[in-house]
Parts: C-alpha cells; sequence; structure tokens
C-alpha cells in the first residue's frame, strides 16, 4: 500500500464519517428537490411512461434494467416522484460506497480514500448532473464501482465466489447502458498489461465470470438478436458524423474527443493541478496493481476512443457519454498524488474546502432554480401546474382509462397524478401501453397556452397508432386553467386542453 493502515478502530470510524457526509449531501440533494417542485424532470419522465409494463425492452433506446427497478420501487412506494428519487439516490450512495472501498484498497488510508472519492463532486456530471435527471448513467456508474471494486477483489485474493461477482457486477452493467463494455473491456485489456492480471484471466475460474456474465445479459441480447437490434447502427448514429473525406472525419473526431474529456473532467483537473502539480510529473513509480489497473483501464478507455476515432467511425462525442471512459480517473489520480508524495495535509485541506465550496454553490444553485419563477418570473417546467390540473380533472369526474399525451413531460407526469389511468405519447410512439385494467373514457390532452387546438401529431398518432378520433360533430373540449406552481392565484397560468375521442374501452 502508498501509505501505512491505521488501526481498526480510526478506520472504522473514519469510514463512518465518510458515510454520514456522504449520506447527509444525498439527503440534501434529495430535500432540495422535495421541496422545490413535485413535478418530474428531464429523463424520469420518459422512464414514469415505461413503468406501465414489464417488458423485454422498451424501443431498444437503453437496457432495460434502470425501468425494471423503478416498476420495483412503484409497486412498493406508489407512483410518484418519490421512487424515482429512492432510486437515484440509492444508486449515487452504492456508487459512493464501492468508490470508497475501492480506494481504501488502492490508498490504504480512509481519509484519502474519502479525498478522493469527494473528487468526484469536482466533476460536472457527478457533481451536478446526476442530480437533474440522469437515469442510466446513474446505473452504469453503480456497477462500474462495483465491477471496479470486484476486479480488485479478484486481483488481490481470487476465489470461485469473487469470480461469480465479477460476471454477476459485469452483467448487470451490461444491462444498465450500452457503453458499459467498453468499460469492462478496458479494464481486461488494463488487466493485461500486468503478471498477476495476465495470471487471474488465464485461471479456469474465469468461466465463472463468463458464465454469470451471461446468465444475466444473455436473455436480454438475445430478444434484442431476434427483433433485429443493431447497436452498431445505434452507436453509428449517436457518435458518426456526415463530414465529407477521411481527414474530415478525423479531425472533426479529435476536436470532439478533445473538447469533450475537457468538460467531464472540469473544474476537477484545474484544482489538481493547482494543488497536487507534482502529481502531474511524467515518470512517477507505479503504485501497485491495484493503481495501474485504474490508471491503465483509463487509458485504454482513451485509446479505444481515438482507434475509432482514426478509423473514421467516430466524429462526435459528448462530455455525459464519457463515464466508461474516465470514471476512473479521480481513483488514478489519486494514485499518482499519493506516489509523488503530494498529499500534504495543508494541500488536503484545501482541496477539500474547494470541493466542499463547489458542492454548496451547487447546492444553493438548484435550490434557487426552483425558486427562481416565484422570485423572478424565470418559469421553468418543474412549475408547470400538473397537480392542480389532475385534482381538476377529478373534480369534473373525469376517469379516463387511456389519456394520450403531445409531450414527454406531460405524459410521464399525468402517469403518476392519474395512476389507474395508461398513458401513450407520440414523443414515445415506439412504446405502447398494455390495454387499460378497467372500463372509461379515453382523451387527448395537449398544452393549450399557444394554441386551443390539439396538435396535428397528437391527432395523427392518436388515430394511426390507437384507432382513436373525435367524432365528427360530436366532439367535446375541455380547458383546465391554472397558476403556475408558486405563483399564487393572480398567476401566471397555464392552460391544458382535453378532447374526449370515441373509445374502445367504453364509459366507465
Amino acid at each position: 500500500m502508498l501509505v501505512r493502515r491505521p488501526p481498526d478502530g480510526r478506520r472504522r470510524m473514519d469510514e463512518r464519517r465518510f458515510l454520514i457526509v456522504l449520506w447527509a449531501w444525498l439527503a440534501a440533494h434529495a430535500a432540495v428537490r422535495v421541496l422545490g417542485s413535485p413535478v418530474l424532470g428531464v429523463d424520469d419522465v420518459q422512464q414514469a411512461v415505461f413503468t406501465q409494463s414489464l417488458d423485454w425492452h422498451y424501443g431498444f433506446r437503453q437496457p432495460p434494467l434502470y425501468t425494471w427497478l423503478l416498476i420495483g420501487l412503484y409497486e412498493l412506494l406508489g407512483p410518484g416522484l418519490a421512487p424515482h428519487l429512492v432510486l437515484r439516490y440509492g444508486l449515487l450512495f452504492l456508487t459512493g460506497l464501492a468508490l470508497h472501498r475501492a480506494a481504501l484498497r488502492l490508498l490504504g488510508e480512509p481519509r484519502l480514500a474519502a479525498a478522493a472519492v469527494i473528487g468526484y463532486t469536482l466533476l460536472p456530471l457527478y457533481g451536478f448532473g446526476a442530480h437533474q435527471g440522469f437515469t442510466h448513467t446513474t446505473l452504469q456508474s453503480a456497477f462500474m464501482a462495483l465491477t471496479f471494486l470486484a476486479a480488485l477483489q479478484v486481483l488481490e485474493r481470487p476465489t470461485a465466489a469473487g469470480y461469480g461477482v465479477l460476471g454477476l457486477c459485469v452483467g448487470l452493467g451490461t444491462l444498465s447502458k450500452y457503453s458499459f463494455p467498453l468499460y469492462a473491456v478496458a479494464l481486461a485489456l488494463a488487466a493485461l498489461t500486468r503478471p498477476e492480471g495476465r495470471a487471474r484471466l488465464r485461471d479456469r475460474r474465469l468461466a465463472l465470470t463468463l458464465a454469470a456474465a451471461a446468465a444475466v445479459a444473455g436473455p436480454f441480447l438475445a430478444a434484442a438478436q431476434r427483433e433485429g437490434f443493431s447497436l452498431a447502427a445505434l452507436a453509428a448514429a449517436a457518435v458518426g458524423g456526415d463530414e465529407a473525406g477521411y481527414a474530415g472525419r478525423v479531425r472533426a473526431g479529435l476536436a470532439s474527443v478533445a473538447r469533450a474529456v475537457a468538460e467531464y473532467l472540469s473544474p476537477a483537473w484545474l484544482v489538481a493541478l493547482a494543488l497536487f502539480p507534482r502529481a502531474w510529473r511524467p515518470r512517477l513509480p507505479e503504485p501497485g496493481p491495484g493503481c495501474a489497473l485504474a490508471r491503465r483501464s483509463v487509458a485504454f478507455g482513451l485509446g479505444l476512443l481515438i482507434v475509432g476515432v482514426a478509423a473514421g467511425l467516430v466524429t462526435h462525442v459528448e462530455q455525459r457519454w464519457l463515464p466508461p471512459v474516465l470514471f476512473l480517473a479521480p481513483l488514478a489520480f489519486a494514485c499518482r498524488a499519493a506516489a509523488a508524495r503530494a498529499l500534504a495535509p495543508s494541500k488536503l485541506r484545501a482541496y477539500l474546502a474547494t470541493a466542499a465550496a463547489l458542492a454548496a454553490l451547487v447546492l444553493v444553485g438548484r435550490a434557487l432554480y426552483f425558486a427562481a419563477g416565484p422570485l423572478w418570473g424565470d418559469w421553468k417546467r418543474v412549475h408547470v401546474p400538473y397537480p392542480a390540473w389532475a385534482d381538476q380533472m377529478r373534480a369534473l369526474g373525469l376517469a379516463p382509462a387511456l389519456i394520450v399525451a403531445d409531450d414527454e413531460h406531460l405524459a410521464g407526469n399525468l402517469r403518476v397524478l392519474l395512476p389507474q389511468a395508461r398513458i401513450a405519447t407520440p414523443r414515445y410512439a415506439f412504446y405502447l401501453p398494455p390495454p387499460p385494467r378497467r372500463r372509461g373514457g379515453c382523451l387527448l390532452a395537449w398544452r393549450a397556452d399557444r394554441s386551443p387546438d390539439p396538435p396535428p401529431r397528437l391527432l395523427a398518432f392518436a388515430r394511426e397508432r390507437l384507432g382513436l378520433a373525435p367524432e365528427p360533430g360530436r366532439e367535446r373540449r375541455i380547458y383546465l386553467r391554472a397558476p403556475l406552481l408558486g405563483a399564487g392565484e393572480r398567476g401566471p397560468f397555464a392552460r391544458l386542453g382535453l378532447l374526449r375521442v370515441r373509445c374502445p374501452f367504453g364509459v366507465g
């Protein structure tokens, strides 16, 4: 290890302190979200719509594990904001816990391990973005942390159970997000560069890892193949471009990768450069097999990305796509800083103070985001009065069996506010909910602030995909009006349009 291990009693106390700080930070963000608005936000609305059925896939846009977990929480807690927050912050806590355990194995000292994990709050994706709306990326992060921890266990003390747990993590990670295999491949390549890693990969017990991963992810992958899903086509559509000529594609790819990496690591790399300059020296002693695994997996991840650029396949990369490549970068840098003896107590205090200040700034910023409407008239999606509209629908005696909503935000929020109704939307035209479980009417719903008429795409989707259409001469429209959340009785107001259509399910 890089430093002397402290006594077990102190280690346990420091670990408890870290977990308390982690829990308090996540709880503060969850409280801001609960107090700020009951409205579901980006990504959560999609998952709310998909919770209406337990399927092998939901249009193959993402693997299904996140939706499956959310369905279980809906059954336990009921539809609403709560299951979304429990899942998100439970996964973030699990990620922090696994990273801390891994950092302990790398650094040997709880305070250094805590500092290494706290470094993730200096990355925009985890310091801010994870609280805004990431779903599958949050799940992927948890399994990347667990996979790395399991890999360290196999590297240090190989057992049959350890190999099996590693395979379980890889299989579940594959069900979390399609880019997870890039992370697993980079880890395997990094292991090949060390003698102990090659020994673990030659071990016959590796078959347990492969079998466990196949047992978990295999059924979904088989279903995807049966239905003609192509991950290569999906990846090409995401990272490809229309630049003319090979040289143009390579230039665009290199520029995009450089920009995305800088965005992903900022401001963490600036803070690290200012406080730990010695850790940036090019030649430092290899601190150990675990640290080598972290550092080299990052290098291989970047290398695979550059290979895609050199092949002319990757021309566009966004920083939110980079966790499989750069997830272990904070741990790898902590290893370098420890190897360079750059972690003086004063430097660590300054580092932790910087991280705490930025974390507090993000927390206050999120609170102001929710308060911006009532305070300054800067109204956001989180202020749309979905709860008031749902109450008005119930007061009018509307108990529809099916609602076709024009956009995903309306669909997702009506799903949790009117859980007895089935919800469909042209925004997710590839997904149709199961038939209603009860008799009732059918409604088309749209935001009527700009136009009192239902949007053409809503009418076309309802007619072509669901067989619903207004009856000529018998059309009945209903308009609901409610003040934006936090606006008070004087408004401003938002309007919801409802159109009753002929329904094959009958009138309840």
